[in-house]
């Protein structure tokens, strides 16, 4: 899965009006467990370039985990099987 992949499944952009009027942004990490759907917010009350750019970030980040987890080898410290 590429990071693009993962942004389009795993992330979730909702823009709102705040009580001032002006458009703000939420990023969530929306994940399908089954049946279940699970939202979490990653990024509260920003703005649409902000919450695009932790939407990328967070999706490359998952890539990473998954990728580590399919091959060890792939690890940064192969010593820490935390990394």
């Amino acid at each position: 899965m590429t990071p693009a992949q993962a942004k389009k499944k795993y992330t979730r952009i909702v823009a709102f009006v705040d009580a001032d009027g002006k458009t703000k942004y939420n990023t969530f990490l929306h994940v399908a467990d089954g049946h279940a759907l699970q939202e979490f917010a990653v990024v509260e009350d920003t703005t649409k370039k902000r919450a695009e750019w932790f939407a990328k970030m967070l999706a490359g980040a998952l890539c990473r985990i998954v990728r580590q987890q399919i091959d060890p080898s792939r690890r940064t410290n192969p010593t820490n099987p935390r990394s």
